[in-house]
């Protein structure tokens, strides 16, 4: 079977580490921040058709259209922001840990990795007719540590990726058990 080559990187990719999958939000999550914005841009547009008509003074239509094309670039500016954070926002699985790129703003990104030998448990959750229909929901994967759940927020066939993981995770610990073996009966390495 041919493996799909990905040409996502990131700063703290170990050498010889192998991206195995790259995930995002499911598309309707962004679609549904930009139903507010498409809205907006309705009304945006119809005042600066509609209200000139209205108004005889001659300085005033120019004004309405000044004040709608300066709303009009705002949520442009908006919907940049909106997609560099859904475009940015990455969980990638690699061969030997998970890694989430979290965007926060135009100008702040947080990475945290888990390790699938720190992985104690993995849960989804699909809430909704919206998300149960489209195949989305969240993936949560506990650590045995002090560190917080580690979240997959809307991302698209939860179930698939939690059967990833649990197979990544499985697939560590029996190599990482024969490496113990390998020790205990290497008699030179385990002499006291």
């Amino acid at each position: 079977m041919h493996k799909k080559k990905h040409y996502y990187s990131f700063r703290e990719q170990e050498k010889d580490e192998e991206i195995l999958q790259i995930i995002r939000r499911h598309w309707f999550d962004i679609l549904w921040q930009f139903i507010p914005i498409l809205f907006s841009m309705f009304l945006i547009m119809t005042m600066m058709i509609v209200l000139p008509s209205y108004l005889s003074d001659v300085s005033s239509p120019l004004t309405i259209l000044f004040v709608g094309e300066f709303l009009l670039l705002s949520l442009w500016m908006v919907v940049s922001i909106v997609w560099v954070d859904y475009y940015l926002d990455v969980w990638v699985i690699t061969d030997r840990r998970v890694v989430n790129v979290e965007q926060k703003g135009l100008f702040m990104r947080e990475v945290s990795e888990l390790r699938y030998n720190k992985i104690q448990d993995i849960t989804t959750e699909v809430h909704g007719i919206i998300p149960t229909v489209l195949h989305y929901g969240d993936v949560y994967v506990q650590t045995a540590g002090t560190q917080p759940r580690f979240l997959f927020h809307n991302v698209p066939y939860p179930d698939k990726i939690k059967e990833k993981l649990v197979k990544l995770q499985k697939h560590m610990r029996k190599h990482d058990l024969n490496e113990v073996q390998k020790i205990i009966h290497d008699k030179e390495e385990f002499q006291i």
